[in-house]
């Protein structure tokens, strides 16, 4: 089979100008109007809360049920097949039995706090997973990363205490130890002043002045602030009370976001052309985790993974209960889809909906890979604009036949811009 390598070439029938967020913009009207007001979000939240797609750790019963069920899903997804480590040999079914099962369930589960840039496991190891040899960038047992100040509910201990299991808002998964600090509840909710992250990647800082390099947070990371300063917001630091961080006010938005449409395509296109990381890996986004970062801003809280996304909101598409025409597939998506806050899914894969150009529907989403005509496999490994033809010829398909799923966010009389 053809591979061809990335580059940083354009994408197939993108301009230079259709990677900039005011191309789209300028198409749109009404783009600083409110989309989905803050008691909107709530109720999006709770509906989503409602629907089992994200986690209430405050109720605990219910996270330990959570918990104790992830570990039978994790258990029969990493033994029904035969899987490879970095050196090539099988992971042992015994490894398997071994790592997840040799468990200590706490009796007092607790909260603790994600103290750094932290990978999320599906089991409790460091050592890569692969459907096939040498496959590196999809590394099975990679399911998530938590970003500083994260909330965890802390249910069990790896037999080592080396790794710790937790049920988060999104994903229930392995953090190492040393990655969670202690939590002082009543403290931490003293807070109510609160600042979110804007950038892709922000730093906090050791001093006032912004040059002491202590630690990278990602969008929509909320941070409590104790002061603001004339160049930066002083962090209460939950993760490690003795000292003081930083963060640049420029970096950072007071309280959540309002969803408008500048808003969210000056923030989705800030990650233009980051790089493709397999749940999370080394920091950077897929296609589901890229979504959650940006809506994160908005306080609107989406589940970790596409399927899930895909079920969040109100769906406008469906192929298995929606009888239409491949030919007019495209018309009907682009009637019913409401730009900047519509998502287009096909299993493995989530894309967010931008607009029209010349009659064509566009997306902004991390994407790996696709297949062309001649059924070669073009690895992207970026976040990019594209239009729904991608893979038109192939086997698989193009990216609009092979669309499953539409589902918008919030849909109210005033949201059609």
């Amino acid at each position: 089979m053809n591979i061809k390598l990335p580059s940083m070439s354009l994408m197939p029938g993108i301009a230079q100008s259709m990677n900039l967020p005011y191309f789209w913009l300028n198409k749109l009207s009404f783009i600083d109007l409110l989309l989905i007001s803050p008691k909107q979000v709530e109720e999006l939240n709770l509906q989503t809360l409602q629907n089992n797609l994200i986690n209430n750790i405050f109720a605990q019963n219910d996270a330990i049920n959570i918990g104790k069920k992830t570990i039978n899903n994790y258990y029969d997804l990493l033994t029904k097949k035969d899987s490879f480590q970095q050196n090539g040999s099988l992971f042992s079914k015994k490894t398997i039995h071994s790592l997840l099962n040799k468990i200590n369930w706490l009796t007092n589960p607790r909260l603790q706090v994600i103290n750094n840039l932290a990978d999320e496991r599906l089991m409790p190891t460091s050592s890569l997973m692969m459907e096939k040899p040498s496959d590196y960038e999809f590394d099975i047992l990679q399911n998530n990363a938590l970003d500083y100040g994260s909330l965890c509910l802390v249910l069990a201990e790896s037999h080592n205490k080396k790794w710790l299991f937790q049920v988060n808002k999104s994903t229930t998964g392995w953090v190492k130890e040393d990655h969670l600090s202690p939590l002082d509840l009543c403290e931490y909710m003293h807070y109510r002043d609160f600042i979110i992250v804007t950038e892709p990647y922000s730093q906090l800082f050791k001093d006032s002045n912004c040059t002491q390099y202590a630690k990278t947070v990602r969008m929509g990371t909320l941070l409590y602030y104790e002061e603001e300063l004339e160049m930066a917001y002083k962090i209460h630091n939950h993760a490690n009370l003795k000292q003081a961080l930083y963060l640049l006010k420029s970096q950072a938005h007071k309280g959540y976001l309002p969803c408008t449409l500048r808003n969210i395509y000056e923030l989705a296109f800030k990650y233009m052309h980051t790089p493709y990381g397999w749940g999370d890996t080394n920091g950077f986004v897929d296609c589901s985790k890229l979504l959650q970062l940006i809506f994160t801003s908005f306080g609107i809280l989406l589940p970790r993974n596409g399927a899930s996304q895909g079920a969040t909101g109100k769906q406008i598409y469906a192929s298995d209960h929606d009888s239409i025409n491949i030919n007019d597939k495209e018309a009907y998506l682009i009637k019913h889809s409401i730009p900047g806050i519509t998502f287009f899914r096909f299993p493995g894969h989530i894309m967010l909906y931008i607009g029209t150009h010349r009659g064509a529907a566009y997306v902004l989403h991390c994407l790996y890979k696709y297949y062309d005509e001649s059924d070669s496999i073009n690895v992207v490994n970026r976040v990019v604009v594209s239009d729904l033809s991608l893979g038109y010829g192939s086997e698989v398909g193009s990216f609009l036949e092979r669309i499953t799923q539409a589902n918008c966010l919030y849909i109210n009389k005033f949201s059609q811009p």
